[in-house]
């Protein structure tokens, strides 16, 4: 359906070099990880989506993985197996994306997890949209200010 969208095994992507830059996207919802990788090729159809369904994958692809172009992670809270909690934490325990901006991707409004997730050292909290046009006016001015190394100046909801 998506150019961008990583369907088969984390095979695929290594085969691949991720010569273009990567936003993973770290997601239980199925139904939510494809919409945001439509979404994000539609903002930029440059940039690779890489859905991972749990947090334990994702850690043990990191924890295996060589240094490659990752442009950032985006992170549900509510999850499975690990939550988006935990599994910040152990991102930002791994040397090899520790300076990776990871982006707190949620339902959640709750002011008190945007604060954590700030003392927890995710670099923005990104409240998801059920608005497919606020989806990708968000995921716009998210991708462009990491590009200008400016994401810690706009404010979380």
């Amino acid at each position: 359906m998506w150019t961008n969208f990583w369907r088969a095994s984390s095979q695929t992507v290594v085969d691949s070099g991720w010569m273009e830059q990567t936003v993973i996207i770290i997601d239980d919802d199925n139904d939510d990880t494809e919409i945001f990788c439509e979404a994000l090729s539609e903002v930029r159809g440059d940039i690779v989506c890489l859905p991972m369904s749990n947090g334990k994958t994702a850690v043990d692809f990191f924890d295996s993985s060589s240094e490659r172009n990752l442009m950032a992670i985006f992170l549900d809270v509510n999850m499975p197996v690990m939550n988006g909690w935990e599994i910040l934490a152990k991102l930002k325990a791994i040397p090899l994306i520790s300076t990776v901006p990871v982006i707190m991707y949620s339902n959640s409004s709750n002011p008190s997890d945007i604060q954590r997730s700030k003392k927890m050292g995710a670099a923005y909290f990104f409240i998801k949209s059920f608005n497919y046009h606020h989806l990708k006016k968000g995921l716009s001015t998210v991708i462009a200010h990491i590009e200008k190394g400016t994401l810690n100046e706009i404010e979380s909801p």
